[in-house]
């Protein structure tokens, strides 16, 4: 009786374990997403900065035009 309580008990934990595993991958995997956004944002800027430095103003509108897109997929996420 006392060997199947402690099977149980670890079935149990095994399930547990697996999981914070999924919710840590999940985790791992938004953070990860985030830095990405982070970065192109950054990139997206620093060229803005470049092209107005350059006065070019097609290329200006452009990339302003993208980094709104990605700001406002950010806000209805």
């Amino acid at each position: 009786m006392e060997m199947r309580d402690f099977s149980n008990s670890l079935m149990n934990q095994v399930g547990v374990l697996k999981g914070e595993k999924e919710l840590t991958n999940v985790f791992i995997e938004y953070y990860m997403t985030m830095l990405l956004e982070e970065r192109r944002i950054e990139l997206l800027r620093e060229n803005i900065d470049a092209a107005l430095d350059k006065r070019d103003s097609d290329t200006f509108f452009q990339l302003s035009g993208e980094l709104n897109q990605l700001l406002d997929k950010q806000l209805h996420i």
